[in-house]
């Protein structure tokens, strides 16, 4: 994210730019810590293409879920090499004249313009991402993504504004006035993100819960494991873009650490969504099979073919078979009825 300097900027004082102390400590824990997630994050990663190329529930792979883990990679990479570099001329090649607080507290480069353009498009697909699991967990029913679309669009039109601000910035790095407008419009792209991902992640662990409820009745299998899977996932990314949303708003040094957090974040949470999903290894406890309203042998799972739930239905399939509807059939006594997801 954007330096938290600018905000503090003297009237008097307009030629020296404030320098908040601790910027280099900060952002020395924030790479080294992130160089650390990165490397598990590369180890979920190589089991996230195994799974969605090798593991599928369907014949056809989850092109959506693959170009998404492959841009994610990408971009994670790309920022953390840059963090490198930012760390390593920083901290050891630091230019004549400058503090090390004083070079991390300014952007002014080319380099650093390019990794905060990787760390907001990172963000975006993974928004992205969650929208589209919820269109899909909701049965592709346009009407639940309505509000979601719109914070996604919102944090488009703010990535785009910082980076502008930002290649503003590096052409022109004393002009505080722009500096200021950055540090402001900094904060609004995780706020934005923080709430897409508090109400994408309830609308996906409100439906498993509504789809648990109608067919636990026939079934031994419980998709709250999933349900554990996806909200455990979206709470430790939310509480990031919640602790860096606040340390951006009160200019604080602590910003620099935990903005260079989110990339491998974004790829650890991802991931670890479609590998516990994917290789069913949640501790999950199978429910024990009651006597419903109708005969067992009369309840079918149709997800574009008739399943048996004399097998039960696949939880993982929930999150993995992205183009599929789950629609529960039922026959009772008084006839048939149709439930679609």
């Amino acid at each position: 994210m954007a330096s938290p300097s600018s905000t503090m900027v003297p009237p008097s004082a307009l030629e020296v730019p404030y320098v908040v102390p601790g910027l280099a400590v900060n952002t020395l824990i924030g790479g080294l810590t992130a160089l650390g997630l990165y490397g598990f994050f590369c180890a979920l990663f190589g089991i996230t293409i195994h799974v969605l190329c090798f593991r599928r529930k369907t014949k056809r792979i989850n092109y959506v879920l693959l170009v998404a883990s492959l841009l994610i990679f990408v971009l994670t990479t790309l920022d953390v090499v840059l963090q490198c570099n930012r760390l390593l001329l920083g901290l050891l090649f630091t230019p004549p004249g400058l503090s090390p607080d004083a070079y991390f507290s300014g952007s002014g480069t080319w380099t650093y313009a390019l990794q905060l353009s990787a760390l907001m498009t990172n963000i975006l697909v993974a928004d992205a991402v969650l929208l589209y699991r919820v269109w899909v967990v909701w049965g592709k029913r346009w009407p639940f993504i309505v509000v979601n679309s719109i914070l996604w669009c919102a944090v488009l039109g703010s990535t785009i504004r910082v980076i502008q601000l930002e290649v503003e910035g590096v052409r022109n790095p004393l002009d505080f006035a722009n500096l200021l407008m950055l540090d402001h419009w900094a904060v609004v792209v995780p706020a934005l993100s923080l709430g897409h991902t508090v109400l994408a992640t309830g609308l996906i662990a409100v439906r498993l819960f509504q789809v648990e409820r109608t067919v636990s009745a026939y079934t031994r299998k419980s998709l709250f494991p999933v349900m554990r899977i996806v909200v455990e996932s979206g709470a430790i990314y939310a509480i990031l873009m919640l602790v860096e949303t606040v340390t951006l708003a009160t200019s604080s040094a602590a910003s620099l650490l935990f903005s260079q957090l989110i990339p491998p974040a974004i790829g650890i949470t991802f991931a670890l969504i479609v590998c516990r999903v994917g290789l069913a290894i949640s501790d999950s406890a199978p429910l024990p099979h009651s006597n419903g309203p109708y005969p067992s042998k009369s309840v079918n799972v149709s997800v574009k073919r008739t399943v048996d739930t004399h097998e039960a239905y696949d939880s993982p399939s929930v999150m993995e078979e992205g183009d599929d509807t789950l629609e529960l059939k039922g026959l009772g006594p008084t006839g048939s009825h149709s439930t679609v997801y």
